[in-house]
């Protein structure tokens, strides 16, 4: 167990460093933040939690999504993943590093979101358990597309339509009719819904909230087979 742990912090630190050399995963990290301060500079007269919704669902779709796909790629492209193999690196440690590098750099960008927007820590705690929750689905997606693609550019691909798929729903759900509805089958809608609950601009009570957990769950034991299957037939370096 600890030669795993061990294992596991190395790679973690290495996949830190590298998200912040690649230009790419840059661009994807500075993008909600730049997105929140042009907005914020134009004064469209958001609220701020309606503002902070936006860049945290820009940031669900573009960081979780995008970055670990791209990052799993990246390895692929430079055969690193049959270095560390010799080195007896597992895959479930190669992956569950790179998921956890990638989770943290989401929950930074929300963290500098929440108080760019306007937020007070006491409110802090409540909003990236909520984040947390949200990204899960969008690794296991990120890193099934990075295991299933050869390259980066691929990986662009199919992580940038699904980014729309689940990002545009969201954020014209207030339109109602169709668009609400199938709005509420997405898992960034149900991300938004508890993160309002969780800034106090709903109630904890009431059949919504026993469905945006339900639709997260679903969301995420389905990713999970996914992704099971997908590693269980291709591995890491295919």
């Amino acid at each position: 167990m600890k030669k795993h742990l061990r294992v596991l912090r190395t790679l973690f630190v290495k996949d830190i460093v590298d998200m912040f050399k690649n230009p790419n995963v840059l661009l994807m990290l500075a993008l909600p933040l730049i997105f929140i301060v042009i907005y914020q500079f134009v004064d469209l007269g958001m609220s701020p939690a309606y503002l902070l919704m936006l860049g945290v669902m820009m940031n669900l779709c573009l960081t979780p999504l995008s970055v670990l796909g791209m990052m799993i790629a990246e390895e692929k492209e430079k055969n690193t993943m049959r270095t560390l193999m010799l080195c007896n690196v597992t895959g479930g440690e190669f992956l569950a590093a790179k998921t956890l590098a990638v989770l943290a750099g989401t929950l930074l960008v929300d963290t500098v979101l929440f108080f760019l927007t306007g937020f007070g820590p006491v409110q802090l705690p409540v909003f990236l358990l909520v984040c947390t929750a949200g990204s899960i689905t969008m690794l296991l997606l990120g890193g099934l597309t990075g295991i299933v693609c050869r390259d980066q550019t691929s990986t662009g691909t199919i992580a940038g339509p699904l980014a729309l798929v689940f990002m545009l729903p969201t954020m014209f759900a207030g339109m109602g009719g169709v668009l609400q509805k199938v709005a509420s089958f997405v898992p960034t809608t149900a991300t938004a819904d508890l993160m309002f609950l969780g800034l106090g601009h709903q109630s904890w009570m009431g059949a919504n909230v026993l469905w945006d957990v339900a639709v997260l769950a679903v969301w995420t034991a389905g990713s999970a087979v996914l992704f099971a299957l997908a590693f269980r037939k291709k591995g890491v370096d295919n």
